[in-house]
């Protein structure tokens, strides 16, 4: 099955603005969910021009899943002919409507700017440990670019260092930051079983290994 959106420039015919949101939730959505293939659709209403005219007062929005595109436009036709979609209330010489598919994966802001987050809304994770005798750092490092996959795909993981102790040749810290303990501890669950992490832990004696959860207090900084 294809992922599309259906973007539709629609404008009400005169004097119907006002009842044209609750009528495309009440009549006209249910008449395209009739459809094989509409999954959502939202009615978005234009409220300012950023960059200029746009030949519409409101925009439609519809997720569609369909093996071919070309049977869905036949299906909406015949639809249309028999009358099964309501459109009493569209000004069919100004609809405007296309089929768009994703090019690119969806980018955050965070993606582009990303920021480690410390807040007092979070939860630290402490952890010390040492070395297994005879682990150089580049090993360890490359096996911690390894893991980082692992805490990657975890819904509360906010951020991850690990810190070498001064003077301490196999002594290490790694303080990780979670959204909830709740995720933390479950995280600490699933991590037994994450292939990625497997060679990681077995650079580290267990033996030495120290391990506390934390609820920041106070978080002060330099003026």
């Amino acid at each position: 099955m294809a992922k599309y959106k259906a973007v539709i420039l629609s404008t009400p015919i005169e004097g119907a603005e006002d009842q044209y949101p609750e009528w495309y939730q009440t009549s006209h959505f249910p008449s395209a969910f009739a459809l094989e293939g509409f999954q959502t659709a939202q009615l978005f209403k234009v409220t300012d021009l950023a960059y200029g005219d746009f030949p519409a007062s409101f925009v439609v929005m519809y997720d569609i899943e369909v093996e071919s595109l070309d049977v869905l436009k036949e299906q909406i036709l015949k639809n249309d002919a028999a009358g099964k979609i309501t459109d009493d209330l569209i000004d069919k010489t100004k609809l405007k409507a296309a089929y768009v598919e994703a090019v690119t994966p969806l980018v955050r802001r965070e993606d582009v700017f990303p920021v480690e987050k410390s807040s007092e809304d979070n939860i630290l994770e402490a952890v010390t440990y040492r070395l297994q005798p005879g682990v150089t750092t580049e090993e360890f490092l490359a096996e911690g670019d390894n893991s980082i996959k692992f805490l990657q795909r975890q819904p509360g993981f906010v951020s991850r260092r690990l810190i070498k102790a001064t003077g301490e040749e196999q002594q290490w810290i790694e303080l990780v930051w979670w959204k909830s303990h709740e995720l933390a501890e479950q995280a600490g669950i699933d991590v037994q079983q994450s292939p990625e992490c497997q060679k990681f832990f077995g650079l580290i004696d267990f033996e030495s290994i120290v391990l506390l959860h934390g609820d920041p207090k106070r978080h002060w900084v330099r003026d």
